[in-house]
């Protein structure tokens, strides 16, 4: 008969460290809801204000809001805007792509350049650039350094 040896393991050994993960874990949750929530989403929210189109209200820039959601033990900010004309249309969509040109219907004018000269048609509207694209590139450093700064913090808390 050869020799043989019986190793046992017991998960008891384990179960302190397990309870120190867990309180990491919380730790960790804790500080991504606190920054994410916090000045990171105010920042990210004025790069979005600042980049969007004023136009004549600024309506656009006041409809831009920021919101934290936490899943899966990550942390997201997602930016939304729904600026609304008078009329009720929802103009996002042309300040990020354009449109075509305004053709009224038949006898009718679209807007009075002076009382004796009616505007019959109101050109394509092209802006220069996506200005959502704009606001990601300046939302990027200061979400970069927060994400430093989070790090610097769980490093401190968790370990």
């Amino acid at each position: 008969m050869a020799d043989s040896a019986i190793f046992k393991v017991s998960g008891r050994a384990m179960v302190p460290e397990a309870k120190r993960a867990a309180t990491a874990a919380g730790r960790i949750r804790q500080t991504l809801v606190s920054e994410f929530r916090g000045e990171l989403k105010r920042e990210v929210e004025l790069a979005f204000q600042d980049e969007a189109p004023k136009g004549e209200t600024g309506e656009l820039a006041d409809s831009i809001e920021a919101k934290a959601s936490f899943t899966g033990g990550g942390a997201t900010i997602t930016v939304r805007a729904d600026p609304v004309s008078e009329s009720g249309f929802h103009y996002l969509d042309v300040t990020r792509r354009g449109r075509g040109p305004v053709v009224p219907k038949r006898g009718r004018a679209i807007a009075w350049e002076s009382a004796e000269h009616p505007v019959a048609r109101v050109g394509p509207y092209v802006p220069a650039g996506d200005w959502v694209d704009r606001a990601n590139r300046a939302a990027r450093p200061v979400i970069d350094a927060a994400a430093g700064s989070i790090g610097r913090k769980l490093r401190g808390r968790v370990l």
